[in-house]
């Protein structure tokens, strides 16, 4: 199955909207190619006179429905498009996937709690080796965004 008009559409909705630009846009399109094979691909676009609008990329395997990415186009945020295609995605993972879970993966987005679900707090444990290259690992991995946030707001304090 080519999903590649319906990531195009994605894309154009995703680059309209008020999130950052995707670093590695191309990575996610081939996965999501190589995940339809597998059957695990969902896209929900939501059209207003026949205008993509909203969009969401979905996961959904062994039961869980994994919300990937979603967006929204700017101008039509007064209509809660994204609300809208929420809604009917969770129904299809429901109704149609029969999934029994659905994750909202990482991120503390305000929209998230609006749908009721309990929350999970994640951790995760990076290790570096004791070489020079692990200990340079450790810096940009636990320092420099450290420093990269001090700057940021001494800067936004001084304007």
């Amino acid at each position: 199955q080519d999903i590649g008009p319906a990531l195009r559409e994605f894309e154009a909705v995703y680059n309209a909207s008020w999130k950052k630009p995707e670093g590695k846009p191309a990575f996610i399109a081939k996965f999501s190619q190589q995940a339809t094979l597998n059957d695990w691909t969902r896209i929900g676009i939501l059209y207003v006179n026949s205008v993509p609008c909203a969009v969401q990329l979905w996961y959904v395997a062994a039961g869980v429905g994994s919300i990937f990415k979603l967006a929204h186009d700017e101008k039509f945020k007064a209509y809660s498009v994204g609300s809208i295609l929420t809604f009917e995605m969770l129904r299809h993972a429901i109704d149609e996937d029969g999934v029994s879970k659905i994750d909202f993966l990482i991120g503390g987005d305000g929209y998230k709690k609006d749908w009721g679900f309990k929350m999970q707090e994640r951790w995760g444990l990076a290790i570096f080796n004791k070489t020079l290259r692990g200990r340079m690992l450790a810096f940009r991995h636990i320092f420099l965004p450290r420093v990269k946030n001090r700057v940021l707001k001494f800067i936004s304090l001084n304007r």
